[in-house]
């Protein structure tokens, strides 16, 4: 029975930080997506969402503060009270530095010319030398042999109508 009560006197004395809150840009007002938020110096963070929005909570009475942090953003640390319910909301400053502009000057790199190069170029220079206009400067002669073998040709089959023809062989 007295382990009961001290296990329900604990629980109602244990309270909950809960940290809620919306990030922000400082100069445009538009909501952060994807903060980190987390407690300092402790491993219970949370992301915000689409719209900025977190909730962060822990049983833990030590931890005092909040860190956000964004990429391309001053990071915030922000005090809280342990053991409460609280609402904050947090703008962040731009940790970029702004430029007014940017000029890049070059200057033209020369092709060094490679044998393939100089090759190819020549190739192109020729193209008319190397090509004949008339068509009657390239010709060929076609020869055609088909030869068939028979060994031990009986007279008999020799003498056929159909062998006729073939007769000089």
């Amino acid at each position: 029975m007295i382990t009961v009560v001290l296990f329900t006197t604990t629980t109602l004395f244990a309270q909950k930080t809960v940290v809620s809150g919306v990030v922000s840009d400082k100069e445009t007002k538009e909501k952060l997506p994807f903060v980190n938020v987390y407690f300092t110096n402790s491993t219970v963070g949370v992301m915000s969402d689409l719209y900025g929005s977190f909730t962060l909570e822990t049983d833990d009475q030590t931890l005092t503060s909040v860190t956000i942090e964004y990429i391309g953003y001053n990071n915030e640390d922000i005090a809280i009270t342990p053991g409460e319910n609280q609402t904050i909301t947090v703008e962040l400053g731009s940790s970029a530095v702004q430029i007014e502009a940017v000029e890049i000057v070059g200057k033209r790199k020369v092709k060094k010319d490679t044998a393939a190069l100089r090759l190819y170029r020549n190739i192109i220079k020729n193209k008319p030398l190397n090509r004949p206009t008339n068509l009657d400067s390239y010709s060929y002669e076609e020869y055609t042999k088909t030869e068939f073998d028979l060994y031990n040709i009986s007279e008999k089959f020799k003498n056929r109508k159909i062998l006729k023809p073939f007769d000089f062989v």
